[in-house]
């Protein structure tokens, strides 16, 4: 992060030590921008330190960082170096992962490979001396059977596999970047199919994190990027826009508080992906600076080894110091549906542990 961006946040917290009033403070700014078409830095208070111009484009991402800052806070940690995923690597994990959009009519591809026959001979003989394989043309996308995918709930028209799920959601940036990829797709749709699709897509999330004040603060979030990106209404209703009312609905349903290890998952269907960037962090270093802080390590130690599923250990890697976020890999592979894809990011240390 840049010294610059990073000293903005340091100084807020001079301004106001109270997180939980931060984030209230800035989900209030962003909305009542979306309401009057002002920038967010003309609506914040006026003893807040001013923002840095590369804050002024993404109000999701600081709403990542002030929610990075209190889950360090809430777990004992110095805020300093907390931080978020980064919007560009989210767009990176889910990249792979989208379907062909159906929302457009195909173009027919025009091959830019050259005949054999056309090349002189000389060069014609070295190319047959390689047996390399023939050109295979790209495999047709049957679109009836997405489109049957579409209706079974198993898709969306903007190339979105469903459902799709985060294990430890934080500020919920892997759907955030899901909603704007999914406003792009339908930049041309009716407003029929745009407003189908988008209640197909808030209907299939599943977001689930530990934290009351994050949950609150994400679908609020979540909610605020459909406004921006045109597919829920703000006041009155719009055509092809969800109505507010609904869409608060959805999310009531779709982010949802409780503990991805130690309990169970609340949605009845079982995701087909999910997405998650969980905690980097060692059970020993959890609770620190709190007075009671070993108790409750301890505690946790033993009821994560204690629990179990159908008679068996639900973790096999509660072995030695274990690091939380393999656990959580464990987790989400146990939860996804048989054929299921897990995206998670783990740091490269993940390759040299015994245990894993």
């Amino acid at each position: 992060m840049q010294s610059g961006v990073s000293g903005w946040y340091a100084r807020l917290d001079r301004c106001l030590d109270n997180r939980p009033h931060q984030i209230e403070i800035w989900l209030q700014s962003w909305e009542q921008s979306l309401r009057v078409h002002q920038p967010i830095a003309a609506l914040l208070p006026e003893d807040w330190p001013t923002l840095p111009a590369n804050l002024l484009t993404d109000p999701g991402h600081v709403l990542d960082h002030l929610l990075a800052r209190h889950d360090a806070e809430t777990d004992g940690r110095s805020p300093r170096g907390a931080h978020p995923t980064p919007p560009r690597l989210a767009d990176a994990v889910i990249a792979s992962e989208l379907l062909e959009s159906l929302t457009r009519p195909k173009t027919p591809v025009k091959s830019s490979t050259m005949h054999l026959s056309n090349l002189p001979p000389g060069f014609r003989a070295q190319i047959e001396k390689l047996n390399l394989p023939q050109h295979s043309q790209e495999t047709e996308i049957d679109d009836e059977a997405e489109l049957k995918r579409v209706e079974e709930g198993r898709r969306t028209l903007s190339g979105i596999p469903l459902p799709i799920a985060d294990t430890s959601c934080g500020g919920g940036i892997f759907h955030a970047r899901l909603i704007r990829r999914h406003s792009e797709h339908h930049e041309d749709s009716t407003e029929e199919r745009r407003m189908n699709d988008t209640r197909l897509l808030l209907s299939s999330f599943q977001l689930l994190d530990v934290d009351e004040l994050v949950v609150a603060s994400t679908r609020r979030r979540l909610l605020l990027e459909c406004i921006r990106f045109g597919l829920v209404s703000l006041k009155t209703v719009k055509p092809g826009c969800l109505p507010r009312e609904e869409a608060e609905r959805l999310l009531e349903d779709a982010v949802r508080q409780g503990d991805t290890l130690q309990g169970e998952w609340p949605w009845k269907q079982e995701p087909q992906l999910v997405v998650t960037n969980p905690p980097w962090l060692r059970i020993k270093d959890r609770f620190r600076g709190m007075e009671d802080g070993s108790k409750l390590r301890r505690e946790l130690g033993e009821h994560l080894r204690a629990l179990t599923d159908n008679g068996q250990p639900r973790f096999s890697t509660m072995r030695g110091n274990v690091n939380l976020y393999r656990l959580f890999i464990e987790r989400s592979l146990q939860i996804l549906e048989k054929g299921g894809r897990l995206r998670l990011i783990a740091p490269d240390s993940i390759l040299r542990e015994q245990s894993s």
